[in-house]
């Protein structure tokens, strides 16, 4: 049996890594369910005995476990901001002294300042991000901008079961990804993929 969130725990989070894979069980190596990306929102469903990982649902509705240093946690007025506030997606791999944000990465906009926009990022800090690098508001042409993603961030990447970034991907991980660059959320399986 799983111990319970703490009454007073709101479960809300967000992915505070680049990217990192969700799992079948509570243990790396156990069944790739999908891979989460920079800033998404999650839900907290529940911890394993250890407290090293977190039983997690994607915005997708995808569920899986995930190490608990990959999230950052959220009350509700912050989660609720990352759901409805001023976000961007990210379109191209952006770097940030040494850390990689990857395309499709979800970012708060505070302010766009012509060739820079200035972003919120997981851990609350603000940071001045390319313009370019982002897709500010919903595209009229979604499927262009998702066709150019896929074409100039992920060709030649290799096909990794459940990835959805370019360290490797699979054929439903690269439409979801492409498709959130151009500011669509799709689900995460192909079937209802085909159906949106």
């Amino acid at each position: 049996m799983m111990p319970d969130f703490e009454d007073d725990f709101e479960p809300f989070g967000i992915m505070k890594i680049p990217m990192a894979l969700t799992w079948g069980g509570p243990r790396e190596g156990s069944g790739v369910q999908t891979q989460l990306l920079y800033g998404e929102p999650l839900f907290l469903l529940r911890r394993d005995d250890s407290g090293d990982y977190y039983l997690v649902m994607g915005i997708d509705g995808y569920v899986g476990w995930v190490r608990r240093d990959a999230v950052g946690y959220l009350n509700r007025d912050a989660f609720t901001e990352l759901l409805n506030g001023d976000s961007a997606r990210v379109v191209r791999n952006t770097m940030k002294d040494d850390f990689r944000i990857p395309p499709g990465s979800r970012v708060l906009v505070d302010q766009v300042n012509g060739d820079t926009t200035t972003v919120r990022l997981a851990d609350g800090s603000e940071w001045e991000m390319p313009t370019e690098n982002l897709l500010l508001s919903p595209a009229t042409r979604h499927g262009e901008v998702a066709a150019r993603t896929a074409l100039d961030e992920f060709l030649y990447t290799p096909y990794v079961f459940g990835g959805r970034s370019n360290q490797g991907l699979d054929c439903s991980g690269l439409v979801g990804v492409a498709w959130a660059a151009a500011g669509v959320q799709l689900p995460r399986k192909p079937h209802p993929q085909a159906q949106s």
